[in-house]
């Protein structure tokens, strides 16, 4: 059947993911981090509050960001290629954000487990969101982002989702503190009726920034409980740890590193990252991965207005 294919190369997605069925592609597109600054911290975003890409982590975090324009372009195991764009424009009451992702591979060979070869196949999943945050007494605010998501497989099935996120931010001086609950689904099928598992998340996570002479330092610590896309343990949740450094120097250049427990096929990211005039944000990303699904990478750029 169709909802039990195994794709050739896309065998290394479903590794990386953890997923070994067609709801391993609902991962691919909903699952794949963005933001090169937040995955070389080891995917820590849920509470980073000065980045443009942290609306993707957290929806509280439209409130605290920098006016602004953000792209990407990734590359996602060896053969699974997509870019990212959004702005945030944030207000005095809060502020508003929206995005876009898409996500594709090309030309490969499905296959039923086990069979012959079922000839070949076209991926191609976009998601585009758009939302806002508020902000509450006591330094918190409240961000809702709603996503409609859209998978094709060419010949074989497509569907389309209407997805919420919700999230919430504490920070201080020093402090941040966030939460999230992302990918809650209202209709869990696709367009030829078959159900599905969707990756809902629950994020939570603490940073702490520190400066020293010229330098700023921020440790953060994240966890994420995950829905598991296991045919058969859709009501298990599996728990995923994570960790974040980033060093800055002169607010010009900072390095980052990150580490992930929970994962078959990765644990250790790192990154850079180059300030220009504090208008122009360049990141970059690499996280190695295991299985032979070779060394993925992300870069990006921000725009300050």
């Amino acid at each position: 059947m169709v909802g039990r294919l195994w794709f050739g190369k896309l065998i290394s997605l479903v590794l990386l993911i953890q997923v070994p069925t067609y709801a391993a592609l609902d991962w691919a597109y909903l699952g794949i981090p963005q933001g090169a600054r937040e995955t070389s911290m080891g995917e820590t975003g849920v509470s980073l509050t000065n980045g443009g890409n942290g609306v993707w982590w957290n929806p509280a975090h439209i409130s605290s960001s920098e006016t602004g324009m953000w792209l990407q372009t990734f590359r996602w195991i060896t053969d699974g290629k997509g870019s990212y764009a959004g702005f945030n424009i944030p207000t005095s009451w809060g502020g508003l954000s929206a995005y876009y992702v898409n996500h594709g591979m090309e030309r490969f060979e499905a296959r039923d487990r086990p069979g012959a070869p079922a000839g070949e196949f076209t991926l191609r999943q976009a998601v585009l969101a758009g939302g806002g945050a508020v902000k509450l007494p006591h330094n918190v605010a409240l961000g809702i982002i709603w996503k409609q998501a859209i998978e094709v497989i060419h010949g074989s099935r497509a569907h389309r989702d209407n997805i919420l996120d919700l999230g919430l931010n504490w920070r201080s001086n020093k402090y941040s503190a966030g939460i999230t609950a992302a990918n809650i689904v209202f209709d869990e099928k696709s367009e030829d009726g078959q159900d599905e598992n969707l990756p809902l998340t629950f994020r939570g996570g603490l940073s702490y920034a520190h400066n020293i002479d010229d330098y700023h330092i921020i440790a953060a610590y994240g966890g994420d409980l995950r829905r598991s896309p296991v045919v058969g343990k859709e009501d298990d949740f599996d728990f995923i740890n994570k960790l974040g450094l980033e060093v800055g120097w002169s607010e010009m250049l900072y390095g980052r590193l990150g580490f992930i427990s929970g994962y078959d096929s990765r644990s250790l990211s790192y990154g850079v990252g180059v300030m220009v005039k504090e208008i122009y944000h360049f990141d970059f990303a690499v996280v190695p991965t295991e299985n032979d699904l070779g060394t993925t990478w992300k870069m990006g750029l921000g725009i300050v207005f």
